[in-house]
């Protein structure tokens, strides 16, 4: 990020944050995960939920929105920087 800052800085370019306020909500998730029915909820409390998609507040939701955005950034054809790991 200090790398691609600094080129920015350097050459006088325009750069701008996106911020996705439902990012981790489009990570897929490999593992089987179940949860009980939230308090509050008209579904019977012997039932759970068995969540096939990355959740807020899921240990995995960090990493399966790096794989899903690792996934689109390699299918445009760029290639992990060897120099700086923080890159892809």
């Amino acid at each position: 990020m200090r790398i691609l800052i600094s080129v920015i800085n350097r050459y006088n370019l325009f750069a701008e944050q996106l911020d996705v306020k439902n990012a981790f909500l489009h990570g897929e998730i490999a593992e089987e995960i179940y949860m009980l029915p939230l308090d509050g909820s008209n579904v019977d409390k012997s039932k759970v939920y068995k969540i096939q998609e990355a959740l807020y507040g899921l240990k995995q939701a960090p990493k399966a929105l790096n794989d899903r955005l690792n996934l689109f950034i390699r299918s445009m054809h760029f290639e992990p920087c060897g120099v700086d790991l923080c890159f892809l």
